[in-house]
């Protein structure tokens, strides 16, 4: 009886080892799921690259007039000046699909819609506002939510007296983007990006529309 007794002590010894066993590697599997999922987290010398690489992906496309064409109509040489310039600049923070679709943008007829009357775009700063969720992914991408707040700076060209009159300031609405990021040519750049949500910095709130 007695042996019987110790053979049936190891039995129910081996099935609990097995069951914790088990239990042991379908949380690993678990974790590994959810990091598979939800990437993991991004060291805060990456999220600064990361978050210089959405401004100045955001700041690229900003409507802006450089100095020299300020009170002046925008010539065929103007426009491709333009158009260059603002590919130099997309090309430095924006890689993949964010990169392409920058081939078909037209930059001053953009500048020209973004302007009214006779009052001009002359300047233009961004800063986040929102940011959530920055995660790496598996190959490496880092896939984040991001809001930029833009500010411009605004004149009213005066023809007659040859001079700029400055006027107030034009503050956008911010839009959340989903950002993916990649790196290429040796930094962090916006690979692809689609709008999330509107944020209210004045409230902290988010919302579905403007």
């Amino acid at each position: 009886m007695r042996a019987a007794s110790t053979k049936r002590h190891w039995v129910r010894r081996i099935l609990l080892i097995a069951s914790f066993s088990c239990a042991v590697v379908a949380a690993a599997a678990a974790v590994t799921y959810a990091i598979g999922l939800w990437g993991t987290p991004v060291p805060g010398d990456v999220q600064a690259q990361v978050k210089r690489a959405i401004v100045g992906y955001e700041l690229a496309m900003a409507s802006e007039r450089p100095s020299g064409l300020v009170g002046k109509t925008l010539s065929n040489n103007d426009k491709a000046a333009l158009q260059a310039r603002f590919l130099r600049r997309l090309d430095r923070y924006a890689t993949g699909p964010a990169r392409a679709w920058g081939d078909t943008w037209d930059y001053a007829a953009a500048l020209r819609e973004d302007e009214w009357d006779t009052r001009e775009l002359v300047g233009v700063t961004g800063r986040i506002v929102y940011w959530q969720g920055p995660r790496r992914e598996a190959d490496g991408e880092v896939h984040v939510k991001a809001g930029v707040a833009t500010r411009y700076k605004v004149i009213a060209w005066d023809a007659a007296a040859g001079r700029a009159i400055p006027k107030q300031d034009w503050v956008t609405g911010v839009v959340v983007k989903d950002y993916i990021l990649r790196q290429a040519d040796g930094a962090w750049k916006v690979a692809d990006s689609a709008t999330w949500r509107y944020y209210d910095p004045a409230n902290g709130q988010l919302g579905t529309g403007p």
